[in-house]
Parts: structure tokens; sequence; C-alpha cells
């Protein structure tokens, strides 16, 4: 890629990975969508995914729902509290964990290693330690702070910083949310009772698959 390219690719993955941080992070408010630049949305997406994709029609859905969300956003409320919040048991629980324990449970082995690789990077969540380190909000700030260090320090001319934090990401992606993101979003969609949530995150796992394929090759930046 030219630098160009690659600045906006970068650009790219960085707000896409806040985007869906904030939403899956975040009970859904009148401000939260508001916050959201539409325009911006659809062009990272159309870039990530490429004109014409199936994936790239899923991210059109999933922005039409943002864009008429003030209609929706009580329902929507109590959806996001039912699926990843509680009391009640969680139909689709937001930790690494329990999809990578043969029993579903929280603060296993793998939530260490996550904090480890946070602790890597000097990251510390800022609800730290509230909530696991392997929540899948957490795992998508993290990824798109290295993603945010990694466009600066392309910008700033230091190619083997970016390179590495590029690197770091694509590990992240393998060792960790690529593993258990389709299964998350697999839950939502069978157990869920919004067709926003099931666009939200069979989106985001469209994304990370694609940004784990775009990672691949982008081993040696122009």
């Amino acid at each position: 890629m030219m630098k160009e390219e690659t600045l906006e690719w970068l650009a790219a993955r960085s707000y896409t990975y806040l985007l869906f941080q904030r939403l899956l992070g975040t009970e859904p408010s009148a401000e939260l969508f508001e916050a959201i630049e539409v325009t911006v949305a659809q062009e990272a997406f159309a870039l990530v995914f490429g004109e014409g994709s199936a994936a790239l029609q899923q991210s059109e859905t999933m922005i039409h729902h943002i864009q008429t969300a003030r209609d929706s956003v009580a329902s929507w409320r109590s959806e996001y509290r039912r699926l990843f919040e509680g009391p009640a048991e969680l139909p689709a629980p937001p930790w690494e964990s329990v999809y990578t324990s043969n029993k579903r449970l929280l603060m296993q082995p793998t939530t260490l290693d996550v904090r480890n690789a946070y602790r890597a990077h000097g990251f510390i969540p800022e609800c730290y330690p509230r909530v696991p380190d392997d929540h899948i909000a957490l795992e998508l700030d993290f990824l798109a702070t290295l993603a945010a260090r990694a466009q600066e320090a392309y910008d700033q001319g230091d190619k083997e910083y970016c390179q590495k934090l590029l690197e770091s990401s694509h590990t992240f992606i393998a060792d960790h949310v690529g593993i258990w993101v389709n299964d998350f979003a697999q839950d939502v969609a069978t157990k869920g009772h919004s067709d926003y949530y099931e666009g939200v995150t069979h989106t985001l796992a469209a994304f990370i698959a694609a940004d784990a394929k775009a990672l691949e090759r982008a081993r040696s930046l122009a």
C-alpha cells in the first residue's frame, strides 16, 4: 500500500474498533447514538470490507438501526442488560473465558493471559479490577488502543513501532478475541430478542476476520 492508503486503513481500523467498543461496552442511549458519525462509519466499513461485500451490506443494516435509534433506545437498553449484564443468567456472556473453558466459567487462565497481554503494552482498563479483563468491550478497547498507537506511529514515520503494534494486534486476535467472537455472536443471534444486537455482533465477527486477514498482508508497510 502507498502511504496515503496505509494511513486511511490504519484510521479505519482505529475508528472501527472504538465504535464496537462503545456499542458493546456502553448501555444504549440517545447520546451514544448521536455521537456516532454515520458517514465516517460508512467510509470505514467500506474500506475494511470492500464495496459490494455481504459484510458491508450487514454493516449498513447496523448503521440504519443507529440512525433510527431514537424510538428504540429503551427496548435496546433492556435487551443489553438481559444479554450482557443480568442479574439473571446471561444468554450471551461477554467474557472470553466462558467460551474457552469447558465449564463456561469466569476468571480462568485465559483471563490472566489477556491481562498479561494488556500489561505488555501498558494498558490498564479504566474499570480494572471491577470487570474481568476478558470482557468483549475491554478486549476491543485494547485493540482500539493498539490501532490508535499504530496510526500515530506511522503518521510520525516510525514504521518499525507501527509494525510491532500491528503484529501484537494480530497475535491478540489469533490467541483471544478471534477464538470466541463467532460463538458470542451466535449466542446473541439465537438467544437474543433484538435484530440490532445480532447485527452488531455479527458485523463485529466479520470485522475481526477481515482485520486478521489484512494484518497478515501488512507484513511490510510501504
